[in-house]
């Protein structure tokens, strides 16, 4: 909903009046501007979002179930005799058999993070135990007449419309798409099949009961006020959305049957359950859990975390391999060598890196030898120009937003969106010939891959991206076919960092609104082009100050619920540079987060908003 902030009722702003002739001062704060990551966009009924953003999961370590070990048992041991294990006098309960072979879940109590791992290394070096590893936790990484489909300029970067000449699909093509569950979206009607909820921790679930036949997303939002990501549902909108039927978006695949897989909720999933829904995914049998009717031709994994691969995904992986799935996996959007991350590092995977519009990597990917191809994922920094409206250069699919109830298209980037392009079209290349292996598939999508130079993949070998960009009707045809169209114009983000000068020490006055000397503050522009950038603000008198700024998407000069952020403390500013005034933007649906830094949002952005005038 826009937001002409002109339009507010007037805020009891303490704005002092003072002269125009204020002489400059000598001092200057500086940080950088961090993007809020990906976006989403809402119209009135089944509209764009541009103010909903998705977390990258960029930055975290590795993370683990504390007091949780999975252990595979050597042949010689009877699982019988394993119901519980005593190391260094440290019991360990049974939680369950998985559905690996051999292989059994343990919990023991009053253990930390370190504590874990000092047990795992005890277990591993047993004489019966094959391997010992932490229970760790990941987390979510033809032309159609659709209406928003001339906004997903991603499918002609890849050449998908060429494609779809050659197939559309076929309804007896399974994929499964392992991640947060999925939601009714209007644009998903028809095209999910079957599916199962796998996560076994009820807190987790959300729903109360842990795994049950229900793969509804139940929100991953950690935190109250916190918005619900429901990436699985927009990871389902790329894989295979409702196509050309003058709704919406456009899928990757227009006749493939997915089968939704949950595996991530609150606080994101464990290897536990991971590795047990892949399993079940390609036919396997797990304990407890109904056959599953729709065996997948193809399993999209975007999701993960830091870790080399270990042998419980491994096995899984392999498993899988060995039923004909063909497994694709997100490479991880933390900027650094893929093989430290797992999917990602594990063999039997096609691994993903992620470009943005301009077809370059996009500045969050991981890369390195790990990586197969790439594909799009989008770059929030960038905006590209639909139906005369500037939106951010995200991937557009399907979303739910909670704050207007409203089934909604959103803007999101990561290579979790990367992932599900090509696990589309390994499926249309599944429905062309039902017997392709995983090695053909890898062969033909590397082979018929655009190689990206040094600079696009800005690393010092091109080969860091991979093979390079896919193109989906060379990897259909294995020949040659019409090049992609070019990739659209884009431009940076327009972002406005303002230095208000209070006229308190809180910035605040004694009712809680700003209180703020406007003919002392100070407005810089900085056009962002990656995920950080620098920004520096100078003449400054002595004094408090306020640092806040905004992303002006659409280029209006107003704030239209677009992404807004504030330092979260006054700064106190003498003579020279105050540095790493660092500050985050937030999507306008991030209401919890905002409240953290104690200033009234909408009379922020209502004082940047009238400074540029």
């Amino acid at each position: 909903m826009r937001r002409s902030l002109l339009g507010f009722p007037l805020l009891a702003l303490v704005l002092t009046a003072c002269p125009s002739s204020n002489p400059a001062g000598s001092g200057s704060i500086s940080g950088v501007v961090i993007a809020p990551g990906a976006i989403q966009n809402g119209a009135a009924g089944l509209g764009i979002n541009p103010a909903l953003r998705n977390d990258l999961n960029a930055h975290r370590g590795e993370e683990i179930v504390p007091g949780e070990v999975i252990v595979k048992f050597k042949p010689t041991v009877s699982l019988q005799s394993a119901s519980s294990l005593r190391v260094n006098g440290q019991t360990l309960s049974l939680v369950r058999p998985l559905a690996l072979e051999r292989t059994q879940l343990y919990r023991a109590s009053g253990l930390d993070t370190a504590g874990t791992l000092a047990l795992v290394e005890r277990l591993a070096a047993r004489a019966d135990v094959e391997y010992a590893v932490p229970n760790r936790i990941w987390r979510a990484l033809k032309t159609p007449n659709d209406p928003y489909y001339g906004a997903q300029w991603h499918y002609p970067l890849m050449n998908l419309p060429a494609a779809w000449d050659t197939t559309t699909g076929s309804a007896s093509t399974k994929v499964a798409v392992i991640d947060t569950g999925i939601l009714p979206h209007p644009d998903l009607a028809g095209r999910v099949t079957g599916g199962y909820d796998f996560i076994s921790d009820p807190a987790v679930a959300g729903d109360g009961d842990g795994r049950d036949s229900d793969p509804t997303d139940e929100g991953d939002a950690e935190q109250a006020g916190e918005p619900n990501s429901y990436h699985g549902t927009h990871v389902a909108g790329t894989v295979g959305a409702a196509t050309d039927n003058n709704q919406g978006v456009a899928g990757v695949n227009w006749a493939a049957k997915i089968v939704p897989i949950r595996v991530l909720g609150r606080g994101g999933g464990t290897t536990a359950d991971i590795v047990e829904a892949i399993r079940w995914a390609a036919g396997g049998s797990v304990s407890g859990v109904p056959a599953n009717p729709n065996r997948a031709d193809v399993i999209n994994l975007s999701l993960g975390g830091q870790g080399s691969c270990d042998p419980a995904w491994q096995e899984a992986i392999n498993f899988a391999t060995s039923q004909g799935a063909i497994v694709v996996v997100a490479a991880g959007n933390s900027n650094t060598d893929a093989s430290g991350f797992t999917p990602a590092s594990c063999q039997k995977v096609i691994t993903v890196g992620a470009v943005g519009p301009d077809g370059k990597r996009a500045p969050y990917s991981n890369y390195g030898p790990r990586i197969d191809v790439m594909a799009a994922g989008g770059d929030l920094n960038q905006t590209f120009t639909f139906n005369g409206r500037s939106y951010p250069a995200g991937v557009l699919s399907t979303l739910r937003d909670d704050a207007n109830q409203k089934w909604v298209y959103a803007f999101y980037q990561g290579t979790s969106m990367a992932a599900p392009h090509v696990a589309g079209i390994v499926s249309l290349m599944k429905a062309q010939a039902p017997s392709l292996t995983f090695d053909q598939a890898l062969q033909k999508l590397r082979t018929s891959a655009t190689p990206l130079t040094a600079s696009q993949c800005n690393r010092p070998s091109g080969s860091d991206c991979g093979a390079g960009l896919v193109d989906a009707a060379k990897a259909l045809t294995s020949g040659s076919t019409p090049a992609p169209p070019p990739p659209p114009s884009t431009r940076p983000v327009t972002t406005y960092v303002v230095a208000f000068f209070c006229t308190t020490r809180s910035c605040l006055d004694a009712g809680g609104d700003l209180a703020i000397d406007f003919s002392r503050s100070k407005l810089n522009v900085v056009l962002q082009t990656q995920e950080r950038t620098p920004y520096s603000i100078g003449g400054l008198e002595p004094g408090t100050y306020l640092a806040a700024a905004f992303q002006d998407i659409n280029g209006n000069g107003e704030y239209d619920s677009e992404p807004l952020g504030a330092y979260p403390n006054p700064v106190r500013v003498a003579n020279g540079n105050v540095p790493n005034i660092d500050i985050q933007l937030l999507p306008y649906s991030a209401s919890g987060a905002w409240a953290q830094s104690g200033f009234p949002r909408e009379q922020v952005a209502r004082l940047i908003e009238q400074k540029l005038r």
